[in-house]
């Protein structure tokens, strides 16, 4: 069996380090513009900024 002790730390850790990859994982995704940001549409801040939904499959027909 496992040492309780060495599992309560891996949660720990893991629990405190998520946050960080989610923001790391979100700000290597998205390209930043090098010049100041004035490839940017006009009237977007840079939280507007979202990755394009796949297009869905089509339904299965009804039976």
């Amino acid at each position: 069996m496992g040492n309780p002790w060495a599992a309560w730390v891996c949660v720990v850790a893991m629990n405190a380090l998520g946050p960080v990859y989610a923001w790391l994982s979100r700000r290597l995704a998205f390209p930043v513009a090098l010049d100041g940001g004035t490839e940017r549409v006009p009237g977007q801040s840079r939280s507007d900024v979202t990755a394009r939904p796949s297009p869905r499959p089509p339904e299965a027909p009804h039976r």
